[in-house]
């Protein structure tokens, strides 16, 4: 009775660390260490609230564009913490029009048209946002650290200087996007894809970079 050859299986591939460190800034320095923030406090409060209403976001983004176009584009976000909640505040410019586009901590759903959307210098800390279609949106400056982000789309999107600290972007695809300048400080990256990804000057400190394509 002939024996069965068993196959010769190449040893499994580990991650090339010195590579990742070098294709993502700072990614091999420790993230800061937060304790005054409560983050399943703020999902919780987040998961209360109703998804935002395609009216809810028109009258929002018609209101913003006032907002950046009287003045409010270019400023710079400041966070700080109170009773566990992550709070933003928006300085060194002012719109005269309008108001600030504010998501703060709210539902986003595939029932909005967010591809392309027009958020620069939007608030959307600790936005609900899973398995979403970002593409090509613009989201230069905006604040969205703290967020529920898991496998959304940002292909192509306009990324820079925005602020993602601690936010969970597992699966989410950033093919062709421009986050030049991002700060993704403490953020769950696990399985994110990075191809033709522009990184100029962002930021890693304390990432998940597990399993990143790029």
């Amino acid at each position: 009775m002939n024996a069965h050859k068993i196959p010769r299986m190449d040893p499994v591939t580990k991650p090339d660390l010195n590579a990742i460190h070098e294709h993502f800034p700072l990614s091999s320095e420790p993230g800061a260490i937060v304790k005054d923030i409560d983050e399943s406090l703020m999902h919780y409060i987040a998961s209360g609230h109703k998804p935002v209403t395609l009216e809810k976001w028109n009258s929002n983004l018609r209101d913003h564009e006032l907002f950046l176009n009287s003045g409010g584009s270019g400023g710079i976000w400041q966070t700080f913490s109170t009773s566990g909640l992550v709070i933003g505040v928006y300085l060194k410019v002012k719109g005269l029009k309008g108001k600030q586009a504010d998501f703060m901590e709210e539902k986003l759903t595939s029932n909005l048209p967010l591809k392309g959307a027009k958020l620069r210098y939007a608030n959307l800390l600790g936005v609900v946002a899973e398995g979403l279609d970002f593409e090509g949106a613009d989201l230069t400056g905006s604040l969205i650290t703290d967020a529920l982000l898991a496998k959304s789309s940002f292909k192509k999107a306009i990324l820079q200087k925005v602020d993602l600290s601690r936010s969970d972007l597992q699966g989410c695809i950033f093919q062709g996007a421009d986050l030049r300048e991002a700060d993704l400080e403490n953020c769950n990256l696990e399985g994110a894809d990075f191809t033709d990804t522009i990184l100029t000057g962002s930021r890693f400190p304390g990432a998940n970079l597990k399993d990143v394509v790029f």
